[in-house]
C-alpha cells in the first residue's frame, strides 16, 4: 500500500534519499555491454556458465527485467549470439517451413538416415526421444498425420 502511493519502490526510495540495490539497480538496458555482463553473470550463477538459458529459467528465478531485455534486443537466440553464449539445440534451430512438403520430406529422410530404417516410418515416440518432436508437429499440423505422409513418401 505504501509503495503505491508513493508511486512505486523506485520512487519511493529516491524520496527517502535511499539507493537501489540488488534486482532493484536501475540498468541502461540498450547498452550491449549491461545486457552481455548481466546474461553471462545470469547463467554462471546458476551453473550454466557459457550457455544460453530459457525464458522461463529467468522468469523461474524472478529475472522478468532480464527477460524483458533480452527479448527487446532481439530474443534469446540473437541476444545468446552477442554474448558469446554456447545456444542450446532448440534455440539454434532456424525455423522451417513445415507447410512445404519438401521441408518435411528432406527432414524426414535425414532422420531417417540416421536414426531409422530405410523403408519404414519411425513412431511418434522415436522421434520425440530424440528430441524431434517438431517433425511429428508438421506431420500432424501440415500434412493430415503420419499416416497420410508415410503414403506420400
Amino acid at each position: 500500500v505504501i509503495f503505491r502511493r508513493s508511486g512505486g519502490l523506485r520512487k519511493l526510495a529516491h524520496k527517502l534519499g535511499l539507493s537501489m540495490g540488488g534486482r532493484h539497480v536501475e540498468r541502461n538496458w540498450s547498452d550491449p555491454e549491461v545486457l552481455k555482463a548481466e546474461v553471462q553473470n545470469f547463467a554462471f550463477v546458476n551453473g550454466t556458465a557459457g550457455v544460453m538459458f530459457s525464458g522461463l529459467e529467468l522468469l523461474a528465478h524472478g529475472r522478468a527485467d532480464l527477460h524483458a531485455a533480452i527479448v527487446r534486443n532481439g530474443g534469446l537466440r540473437i541476444s545468446g549470439l552477442q554474448c558469446g553464449m554456447q545456444l542450446r539445440y532448440s534455440q539454434n534451430v532456424t525455423r522451417r517451413d513445415w507447410a512445404n512438403f519438401a521441408v518435411l520430406e528432406s527432414a524426414l529422410t535425414a532422420y531417417i538416415r540416421a536414426n531409422g530404417t530405410a523403408g519404414m516410418m519411425p513412431l511418434a515416440r522415436e522421434f520425440r526421444a530424440a528430441g524431434r518432436g517438431d517433425i511429428v508437429h508438421a506431420m500432424h499440423v501440415h500434412h493430415f498425420g503420419m499416416i497420410s505422409v508415410a503414403a506420400k513418401l
